[in-house]
């Protein structure tokens, strides 16, 4: 993290001229760098390793995350229009039927209670995506839940960021209209 921090701030300031950045190893350290984001000039947003666990862990779900944000605005979208689409269709997992399914109850409290603590499978047939540790094994293999530590002797997996909590209530809100628009 912090050598391609180091890097990121040496050449995207180049990038565009009189711009400056933020990096999440310098914030950690020196919270007033933060106050760069008020300031009247591009601000380079960087975590360079964002996913840090899941990279240690050897899994592959970790990013670089580069933002711009110009007078206090960030970017509107950070997720990429066809990696939502795909998400989008995680949604259909909370179905059958139009009939709320396990899966729509399992999602529900793992919203409310930030995590859920379950063995993590390396495959997830569709067959058996009714099944809790299978459906909590996709979205791991999403990006949707990532490792937050162990409890008693399993992965408990909880939501990463607000950005996917976001999209999981609107995987709740989807699927209970669908739901309730066949009753």
């Amino acid at each position: 993290d912090l050598a391609m921090e180091a890097r990121f701030a040496k050449r995207l300031p180049d990038l565009l001229p009189g711009s400056v950045l933020v990096g999440e190893e310098a914030a950690a350290a020196d919270p007033d760098i933060l106050d760069r984001l008020a300031e009247d000039r591009p601000v380079w947003v960087v975590d360079p390793l964002d996913g840090t666990a899941n990279f240690a862990s050897g899994y592959p779900l970790f990013c670089t995350i580069v933002a711009l944000v110009n007078s206090g605005e960030g970017p509107r979208e950070l997720i990429d229009r066809n990696v939502r689409i795909d998400y989008g269709k995680l949604r259909h997992l909370l179905t059958v039927n139009r009939q709320l399914n396990g899966n729509f109850d399992l999602l529900r409290h793992v919203i409310g209670e930030g995590t859920a603590d379950s063995e993590v499978s390396s495959g997830f047939p569709l067959e058996r995506l009714n099944q809790r540790e299978n459906f909590l094994s996709l979205l791991h293999f999403f990006g949707l839940l990532s490792i937050r530590g162990l409890r008693g002797g399993r992965p408990q997996l909880g939501i990463p960021n607000q950005t996917v909590r976001r999209l999981m209530h609107s995987y709740l809100r989807d699927a209970y209209a669908t739901a309730t628009s066949s009753s």
